[in-house]
């Protein structure tokens, strides 16, 4: 019935295609309130959970900032009982500075978990909220406090441009670290030397942020009483020989330990998140003004990106000197991430967009209209390809590189045409230790979920359908289905409705670390909602294309198939809508598809009250196989994305709606 009523709409028409979402108005003003709730404000009465903190620090002073999770004392507590698990991290204090560094091993690693979640922020999870509030705010709601929310959300971009943490505390009254949170090619205080693919980096407004951000740099353990505290030579130091001893534990603080600077972080934090916003902001204007900080942040750091990219035309994943998520090694500066791709493409298609309309409708001078202009040239050249310069940091004078662009890349390299998917990553333009060019690209094969429902959403049918075949688009989603699907009862998928997504193709061979025997499969929040948004994408589009196919004289048998496609499509969709409201925190402890993963009592670790709501990260615990720990906790990424699907809106789209992108190249245009 879907397909047969769409076939004859005609084009601009199909923006009046709805689709079922997964929150009701009541639920979304709840949501929110829980977004820009303050996490410290509570009183002995009524607990207060959040997804903000207030900052105390200079400019910053005063404002909600985000977090990535809302968590306890009482979750950590429980995966201390899990199997596996060391009841205990161990410290090595060091008096001469009062500090306590994590001993290396899985010890240390649950501790720094604990630390990042309690006190951080990932900048890519900022940027979703920067979205998920400028959507709320176009609906005319306000945050917690009554705030106006594209003020609220205006403060993260301020936290990029100071480059300082919230409670950033000065050796020296009012001397704050200003720019101390960005990668900078020499960092003395974090020992860190960062090349951005052989070029260095020395002003700070063009360098990456780190991915994540603290509240302050030292950081109180929400688990203390769980550390085991040794000095150099290995003997436990007694509690009381501690400084500050509290009457049961000493405040354990941990000096921030996560300083990487990821590409995709960063084109989420400068691009996609803050410039979506700005374009909601300032919808009945011609164009977002010139001078907005978010504007002149993304102007800065467009360079960097530049810098960033292979000849293949991928954007490398991290500068040399970067640290993997775990294990201590650092990244090969060939590595390239094929999401990190999607969202760079998408976060200059935004970008361009809004110089253009600058340029078109703004009021610049004459030299920031160069200056528009020769942004525009860069992103045409990143997207499409072409020669540029680099000033290296071994030789003198300029080089000239030349890049075969994003486009190519992801039609390219980054697909596995044997399989008809998206290789999750690899390396690029490679070069060995004698200075020998490898193999231009070499892919790893473990096999993720966001880097094809993010393809998906950017690329669109019209791009993979006709860069590889009709249907392309359509058996994407059945190929990723089949291995990274979430089923009620995995053994059994015949005929069952598909609940949506997890990470990867390994979710089924073992849950991780933590119980060799669970192969249940495990429920992601945020990736289920970008599989949704991703499938928006392909019904509207196939719905547009069915239409002037049918105008064009299409054969009976192609248009059935496109009818199928989006039948099928609508289906997976709607169980996945209905799905991932299991996720959400009124939902889950009574969801009993996780009584065998849930955590036994789970109101009494997370409770989250009845005037608020948000989804959780994950179903379960579980080791990612890219490197960190899923945990089913009220989550920054998947509330904001369940918000965008409320509002309709698809963040890889310059537009931010479901139709196919202009992926045009404007100078061909021209000719």
């Amino acid at each position: 019935m879907m397909a047969v009523i769409f076939i004859f709409l005609l084009p601009t028409l199909l923006s009046a295609l709805e689709f079922a979402t997964p929150d009701s108005k009541e639920e979304i003003s709840k949501i929110i309130r829980f977004l820009t709730a303050d996490v410290d404000h509570s009183n002995a009465d009524f607990p207060h959970p959040g997804m903000t903190y207030l900052a105390n620090a200079g400019e910053l002073h005063g404002k909600k900032l985000p977090l990535s999770f809302f968590c306890t004392k009482n979750y950590w507590l429980y995966v201390l009982s899990l199997p596996g698990e060391d009841p205990f991290s161990e410290d090595l204090y060091n008096p001469a500075n009062n500090s306590f560094t994590p001993m290396p091993g899985s010890r240390g690693q649950l501790q720094v978990e604990r630390i990042n979640i309690h006190s951080g922020i990932n900048i890519y999870d900022a940027a979703t909220w920067q979205i998920g509030l400028a959507l709320a705010g176009r609906d005319h709601l306000e945050g917690e406090g009554g705030e106006d929310l594209f003020s609220l959300l205006e403060n993260q971009t301020n936290l990029l441009n100071v480059g300082y943490d919230g409670n950033d505390i000065p050796e020296i009254e009012g001397q704050f670290h200003t720019d101390a949170n960005r990668g900078v090619t020499f960092t003395p205080e974090h020992g860190k030397v960062f090349l951005y693919n052989g070029c260095e980096i020395k002003n700070p407004k063009e360098a990456y942020v780190f991915r994540a951000l603290p509240q302050t740099y030292s950081n109180v353990d929400p688990l203390p009483e769980s550390v085991l505290v040794t000095d150099a030579s290995g003997r436990k130091i007694p509690t009381q020989d501690l400084p500050d001893n509290e009457s049961s534990y000493p405040k354990i603080c941990i000096s921030w330990t996560d300083w990487k600077p990821i590409t995709g972080e960063n084109i989420w934090a400068f691009l996609l998140g803050p410039l979506h916003a700005a374009l909601l902001k300032y919808k009945e204007e011609p164009c977002v003004p010139y001078q907005t900080l978010a504007v002149q942040n993304a102007l800065a750091i467009l360079g960097t990106f530049q810098k960033m990219q292979s000849k293949t035309g991928g954007i490398y994943y991290a500068p040399a000197g970067s640290i993997s998520n775990m294990g201590g090694q650092q990244v090969s500066p060939y590595e390239v991430s094929v999401e990190n791709n999607i969202s760079a493409l998408g976060g200059l298609l935004v970008f361009r967009r809004v110089l253009q309309d600058e340029l078109n409708y703004g009021y610049s001078t004459a030299e920031d209209k160069q200056k528009i202009a020769t942004a525009l040239t860069t992103i045409r050249t990143m997207i499409y390809g072409g020669n540029y310069s680099v000033q290296r940091s071994d030789r003198d004078g300029s080089e000239q590189r030349r890049t075969r662009g994003l486009l190519s890349f992801l039609k390219n390299e980054a697909w596995n045409q044997r399989e008809h998917q998206f290789y999750s990553g690899g390396e690029a333009n490679k070069i060995d230790e004698h200075g020998e060019a490898l193999a231009e690209w070499i892919p790893h094969e473990v096999r993720a979920v966001d880097v094809n429902t993010w393809g998906i959403a950017l690329l669109g049918q019209k791009f993979l359908d006709e860069a590889h075949g009709l249907g392309t688009a359509y058996q994407l989603w059945q190929n990723v289905k089949s291995w990274g699907g979430f089923y009620a009862h995995p053994l059994d998928r015949r005929d069952q409705e598909i609940w949506g997504v997890g990470y990867s193709d390994h979710d089924h061979d073992s849950n991780g670390m933590i119980d060799p025997n669970d192969h249940s499969g495990i429920l992601s929040g945020e990736w289920t909602a970008g599989a949704i948004n991703g499938l928006r994408v392909l019904i509207t589009q196939y719905t547009q294309y069915q239409d002037l196919q049918a105008r064009a004289g299409e054969t009976p048998e192609n248009l059935e198939k496109i009818a199928f496609y989006i039948s099928d499509l609508q289906k997976d969709h709607d169980y996945m809508v209905r799905h991932i409201q299991s996720l959400k925190t009124d939902h889950y402890e009574n969801e009993v598809a996780f009584d065998t993963v849930r955590p036994p009592n789970y109101r009494s670790l997370i409770f989250i009250p009845a005037d608020k709501l948000s989804y959780l990260y994950a179903s379960k615990r579980y080791l990612i196989p890219f490197g960190w720990y899923a945990n089913p906790i009220p989550s920054m990424a998947s509330t904001t994305w369940a918000l965008m699907l409320d509002y309709h809106f698809n963040p890889f789209s310059a537009r931010g709606d479901y139709f196919p992108n202009d992926l045009s190249d404007p100078q061909e245009q021209a000719l």
